[in-house]
C-alpha cells in the first residue's frame, strides 16, 4: 500500500518533497523485514525447545519482543506473545490443582512481567484471591522439605558425598552415578524445579537438573539426558525427612 501511494504521488506531484522521504521509509521497512523473518523463526524454534522466556537473550519472548520493537503491530509476534501467556496460564492451573501455590504465584509474576494487561493475568489474580488464605501459609513440613532440598543441592555441587548420604537414601545405582560424576567433572550447577508437595500423602517430588558442566580439563560439557532425574522427599523409618533417589 505504501508503494502504491508513492507511485500515485509521483504521478500527481513529481516535484513533491515527500517523495524521497516516503522512499526512504519504504526502504527502512524492507530492511526491517529482512531481519524480522529470521527473528520470528528463532522465536518459534525457542518456544518448541522450551526456551519460553529464558535465557534472556535467546528465548521466544526475547525474539518476539525484538520484532515488536521494530513493528509494534506485527501479527505473528503478537500471536507469539499470546501463545507464551497461554503456556504459562496452563502451568499456573496445573500448579493450582496440585496445591503448589508458591510456584503458582511465581508463574503469575512471570505473566505480569510479560503481559500485565492480559486477561490471563487477571484470571490468575482472581483465582488466587478466591483461595483460602490459609493455603498461602507455609507449613512446617513444607519449610523442612525446602531446607532439605537446599542442603542436598549444595552438597551435590560441593561433591560432598558423605553429606549427601546423610541427607538421602541413595540407591546403589545412584551411588555409582555420584562417583562417576565427581570423578569426571570439576564443577557443575544443580537446578531443582517442579517441587510439588502432596499433602494427603505427606511427601514431595522434584526434578533435578545438572547444568553448566566443566570437565577435569576445564572444558564445558553439554549435559545429556542422564543429567535430569526425579527425587522423592518423604519420612524414613525414624520419622526424618529424607530424599529418596
Amino acid at each position: 500500500m505504501a508503494n502504491i501511494s508513492l507511485a500515485r504521488l509521483k504521478e500527481i506531484a513529481p516535484a513533491s518533497k515527500n517523495i524521497p522521504v516516503w522512499s526512504a521509509s519504504i526502504n527502512d521497512l524492507k530492511k526491517d523485514d529482512t531481519m524480522i523473518q529470521p527473528w520470528l523463526t528463532k522465536a518459534q524454534i525457542s518456544f518448541a525447545n522450551d526456551k519460553v522466556s529464558k535465557p534472556d537473550n535467546d528465548s521466544a519472548l526475547y525474539w518476539y519482543r525484538r520484532v515488536l520493537a521494530k513493528q509494534p503491530r506485527n501479527k505473528k509476534a503478537l500471536a507469539g506473545i499470546d501463545n507464551i501467556v497461554a503456556f504459562y496460564y496452563k502451568q499456573f492451573n496445573k500448579l493450582i490443582a496440585a496445591n503448589n501455590l508458591t510456584s503458582a504465584e511465581k508463574v503469575m509474576e512471570t505473566v505480569y512481567n510479560i503481559a500485565p494487561k492480559s486477561k490471563s493475568y487477571k484470571k490468575m489474580k482472581t483465582q488466587l484471591s478466591k483461595l483460602p488464605t490459609d493455603n498461602h501459609v507455609k507449613t512446617p513440613e513444607i519449610e523442612a522439605i525446602s531446607e532439605l532440598i537446599g542442603k542436598y543441592k549444595y552438597a551435590l555441587e560441593a561433591h560432598d558425598k558423605k553429606k549427601i548420604m546423610r541427607l538421602s537414601a541413595v540407591s546403589p545405582s545412584r551411588e555409582d552415578f555420584m562417583t562417576q560424576l565427581f570423578s569426571q567433572y570439576e564443577k557443575f550447577k544443580v537446578d531443582i524445579s517442579g517441587v510439588k508437595f502432596i499433602g494427603r500423602e505427606n511427601r514431595a517430588t522434584a526434578r533435578v537438573s545438572i547444568v553448566n558442566l566443566v570437565n577435569k580439563s576445564g572444558n564445558p560439557v553439554k549435559p545429556g539426558q542422564w543429567s535430569k532425574f526425579d527425587i522423592v522427599i518423604r519420612k524414613n523409618s525414624r520419622n526424618h525427612w529424607t530424599i529418596f533417589w
